[in-house]
């Protein structure tokens, strides 16, 4: 779950929510009564993107189906100030990703393994870990090239 949807999540489970997730939308709220029982009315499916993502083909397929068959469905936009910053080791959440890539990388890591490790131990999305990732090349390159 990336920080959109975490917020998303929170947003309505203090409105009362609860959720099911990993599906397309990204989420399915709902509320129970004191019986536990889904109360219908309060279904809705939800979509989340960050400001500037757009909607898939599929996604929207998706969407246009639960509509056409009377459901509700949202699309949230969120927009979540980056760790990411051109001054990239000033900032302690990168300093940490960094010094994870290093070590992943004496290790031998794949890429799909170190943006897996990443997303599990910082909550960041794949996306950003591959910025994370590209930085951190530059900046190794950098110091591999001011050696010579």
């Amino acid at each position: 779950m990336n920080e959109s949807e975490k917020l998303i999540k929170e947003k309505y489970a203090k409105q009362g929510y609860n959720f099911l997730k990993d599906g397309s939308p990204d989420f399915i709220f709902f509320r129970e009564d004191e019986n536990g029982i889904v109360i219908t009315k309060s279904i809705f499916f939800c979509e989340v993107k960050g400001l500037g993502d757009s909607i898939k083909l599929n996604q929207y397929k998706y969407m246009e189906i639960l509509k056409s068959l009377g459901l509700n469905v949202k699309v949230e936009l969120v927009e979540i100030k980056n760790t990411y910053t051109s001054n990239h080791y000033s900032d302690e959440l990168a300093q940490q990703i960094y010094s994870e890539i290093k070590q992943m990388k004496t290790k031998r890591y794949t890429t799909g393994t170190m943006a897996s490790e990443i997303q599990k131990k910082f909550g960041v999305s794949r996306a950003s870990f591959y910025r994370y990732l590209s930085k951190f090349n530059s900046k190794e390159s950098l110091i591999q090239n001011d050696k010579k």
